[in-house]
């Protein structure tokens, strides 16, 4: 009886088919290979999840790292006013310098939207008044600001780096941007009538519909510039200048006829 039960199934081992075999094979390693993909592909999930809470909870941390870097500013500048009496110091005072040096260290830690808040307490306070700037902002990197629709009639911001600055639709009339960088801004529709823009570097900046009249833009860069529909009344530009503008679509030049 033995011998026949061996020989039954040794003949079974014969019987079966290359595919049997391969059945017994790959069923359990796919069923392996299964359990690994399933296994990386959910520890690649898990790994991309933590990497984007940490990049959330990154931009929270600088979010309010620039928050609490302007506040301490205002807080800062606020008692160099009341205190030490940086609005009615001399030139060549002491707290003066180190208004001036907080101001452009806070500037570099800062994003657009609130070097916008920065600029407007520093015109309202009267500390960069053209007539007589308590501080000056050449060198300071306002660039990507964004100050639309506001008021600076007046201000000294020569030198200041303001390249990419949203300036839309802001009063700028007489203001003093001698020598500064402002390639690439947007002012469209701003108004810069009798503004001081000698030397400045106004190259593929957005001025559609801007008021230049009587603007002072002598020396000024106006490579690619966009004055479609500016108002160059009076303004003190060359025609060669003017040649390099991107366009000057209906705008009107200096001796009041109106471009085509």
């Amino acid at each position: 009886m033995t011998r026949v039960k061996e020989t039954s199934s040794a003949a079974g081992l014969r019987d079966k088919t290359l595919w049997d075999w391969l059945e017994l094979l790959i069923i359990p390693g796919v069923l392996t290979f299964g359990l690994l993909w399933f296994d990386l592909a959910e520890s690649e999930r898990s790994r991309q999840a933590a990497a984007k809470q940490a990049e959330i909870e990154l931009d929270v941390a600088r979010e309010q790292a620039r928050e609490n870097a302007l506040q301490m500013y205002l807080d800062k500048m606020s008692n160099l006013l009341l205190e030490q009496g940086l609005k009615t110091s001399a030139r060549r005072d002491e707290v003066r310098s180190l208004a001036r040096a907080r101001t452009l260290t806070v500037l570099s830690q800062l994003d657009g939207r609130r070097k916008g808040y920065l600029l407007r307490f520093l015109y309202e306070a009267g500390l960069i008044s053209a007539a007589d700037p308590v501080i000056t902002l050449g060198g300071g990197i306002l660039g990507e600001a964004s100050v639309d629709d506001t008021v600076l009639s007046r201000a000294d911001l020569s030198g200041a780096v303001l390249s990419r600055v949203f300036l839309s639709g802001g009063y700028l009339t007489r203001v003093h941007l001698i020598a500064a960088d402002l390639h690439g801004s947007l002012l469209n529709k701003t108004n810069l009538v009798g503004a001081d823009l000698r030397d400045a570097d106004l190259s593929n900046a957005s001025l559609k519909g801007a008021k230049l009249a009587s603007a002072d833009l002598r020396g000024a860069n106006l490579e690619g510039a966009d004055l479609s529909k500016a108002n160059l009344r009076a303004a003190k530009v060359t025609a060669e200048q003017l040649s390099q503008a991107k366009s000057l679509a209906g705008a009107i030049l200096p001796d009041g006829s109106q471009a085509d």
